[in-house]
């Protein structure tokens, strides 16, 4: 019997890593830094209210660290300090790439809280975005993830099940907020793992509330 999914994508933030009090890392490094609560939410309302990009957005949170001069170690040191894997994600990752799925990762977050909390990943492709840092570990620059949010997150998942001849029909996608609906409503089987956001919920094939990666197992792996 051949398996019924063979491309799996994940979201980042909350989706495959949480933190200790369900903050994003943004806010995590916000704090860290100092920034203004005031900035924070002035920047959150421009961009819900199409005044800035999601680019523009987190360009301007990255500004704000660059400007109080925020190195890479230090940063990592927050992530570690902050952020981790859901409980037993790696395990089944792994699992489902020695079954022979395509994983892929599409986020609007950091490469670096990813490849931090996550340096032996089994993923494919890793769409994300990127802090750039100096020789002396200082920011230095930022590159957005075109495929962060919404369409851009559908857009991925068929740029990749394209190119490894997979039909829409045999992909997951694996989310937890609402920028993931637009992917979540296209791909074969929709997760909301761990999901607060009524939409996501309405719109996934399968919920999840058990935090245990494990339970996509099953889900995944089955059998036509």
């Amino acid at each position: 019997m051949k398996r019924k999914y063979d491309l799996i994508c994940f979201d980042f933030d909350g989706t495959l890593a949480v933190t200790s009090d369900n903050q994003v890392i943004w806010t995590q490094l916000h704090r860290r830094y100092e920034v203004p609560d005031e900035v924070e939410m002035m920047n959150r309302e421009h961009y819900r209210t199409g005044i800035i990009s999601i680019s523009e957005w987190l360009g301007r949170d990255v500004g704000e660290w660059r400007k109080r001069g925020a190195r890479k170690h230090e940063i990592e040191s927050e992530i570690i300090k902050h952020l981790r894997l859901h409980e037993h994600a790696a395990e089944t990752l792994h699992a489902l790439k020695r079954a022979g799925c395509t994983l892929v990762l599409i986020s609007g977050g950091l490469r670096i809280a990813f490849e931090t909390i996550f340096p032996d990943h089994p993923f494919d492709e890793v769409f994300i975005g990127n802090i750039e840092f100096d020789h002396d570990g200082f920011i230095s620059g930022w590159t957005h993830n075109p495929f962060g949010e919404d369409e851009g997150k559908l857009l991925a998942m068929q740029q990749v099940a394209d190119r490894v001849g997979v039909p829409l029909a045999r992909t997951v996608f694996v989310g937890d907020s609402r920028n993931d609906i637009v992917a979540m409503r296209e791909a074969g089987l929709a997760v909301a793992f761990n999901s607060h956001d009524p939409e996501v919920r309405k719109t996934a094939t399968v919920i999840i509330d058990s935090k245990d990666y494990r339970d996509l197992l099953p889900l995944i792996l089955k059998e036509e």
